[in-house]
């Protein structure tokens, strides 16, 4: 259906799944908005092929005035969702969920902050508690900073983009910034990230200390993390075969309550320190052959564990007598 004839029926809904027509097109926007004249009562919305949505007509801007109701938004398959929409973010300031699924040509900002007007003073999405990106394998590096210096997403690739600048067409790493490490403006309030399948992100930077959930899957040139997630609750990486390191975001790692490692073939080693891991019930270790030994602090958490899969070599390590665990549960079988 286009968005012209289901126009009339959006107004009484609260939740929508959209699949824009290829023919509606910027007379659409015009009539569209002509009917839609207030904020509509939606809070989810499945969004798919809207390339109208994000292009440069100024209906389509005053047309997402009208849902700045959302909690919940769903993006996918859209070609024109090559930067991140700033302006977009600044009218869906009840958001609480976001997720962008199979835009290919997905960049990151690049462009010009003179485009962009700054951000309120709450900052951008400033009740987002859940971003995932998925899919999402064309990332281009560009400056992190809005018009007066707050940091926002940065997504970096060696891809590059017609028209893009020669630092750009240049670029050979790929980098996430989800802010600036001083001024977490940008999503302020997050507290779940999952990302999956950016197989050209080598980087995720800035982690706010807001976030209690991170996921990680299938990113293969994943190299590094950093930010302050020093009340994470749960650490899930899975097949990100070039990380390295996991020192740089995670703290004393004190409210840490599950961990999660699969494929990791390049991580070394895990944090450790004196009350690291001490809330730790779930613990899955597979498949990271360069994490040889377990730190002291993780190893003497094992037999406190709720439920633990580890390959057979940390079951065999000696475990260290230093701290003494309350017992959960006792099954006594004849």
């Amino acid at each position: 259906m286009s968005l012209q004839a289901a126009s009339r029926y959006i107004p009484s809904l609260s939740m929508l799944r959209l699949d824009v027509s290829p023919d509606d097109a910027e007379t659409t926007l015009l009539h569209v908005k002509q009917k839609w004249n207030h904020e509509l009562p939606l809070a989810t919305m499945w969004l798919g092929r809207c390339d109208l949505l994000f292009s440069s007509h100024s209906n389509a801007l005053a047309l997402w005035a009208c849902f700045a109701r959302l909690v919940d938004l769903t993006i996918w398959d859209c070609d024109a969702l090559v930067y991140w929409p700033e302006n977009v973010f600044q009218v869906l300031v009840s958001l609480r969920e976001l997720s962008i699924r199979g835009c290919s040509k997905l960049t990151g900002r690049t462009q010009a902050s003179g485009e962009q007007s700054a951000p309120g003073r709450d900052g951008l999405l400033p009740h987002l508690e859940s971003l995932g990106i998925y899919d999402c394998a064309s990332l281009v590096e560009e400056d992190t900073r809005l018009a007066r210096g707050e940091g926002v997403v940065q997504l970096d690739t060696s891809s590059s983009i017609p028209g893009s600048s020669s630092r750009e067409a240049t670029t050979s790493t790929a980098v996430l910034k989800l802010s600036s490490a001083a001024n977490h403006r940008f999503l302020p309030r997050l507290e779940s990230l999952d990302i999956w399948h950016c197989y050209g992100l080598s980087e995720v930077a800035n982690l706010p200390p807001s976030i209690k959930t991170l996921g990680i899957y299938y990113c293969g040139n994943l190299q590094s993390l950093s930010g302050q997630l020093g009340d994470i609750q749960k650490l899930t990486i899975d097949s990100c075969r070039q990380l390295e390191s996991l020192d740089s975001c995670l703290g004393e790692l004190r409210s840490l309550e599950e961990l999660e490692l699969y494929g990791c073939k390049s991580l070394v080693s895990l944090p450790d320190g004196p009350q690291a891991y001490s809330s730790l019930r779930v613990l899955w270790i597979t498949h990271c052959d360069g994490v040889k030994s377990l730190p002291p602090s993780l190893q003497s958490r094992l037999g406190c564990l709720e439920e633990k899969v580890l390959d057979a070599r940390y079951e065999d390590l000696p475990e260290p007598k230093t701290r003494k665990c309350a017992m959960r549960s006792l099954a006594c079988l004849k």
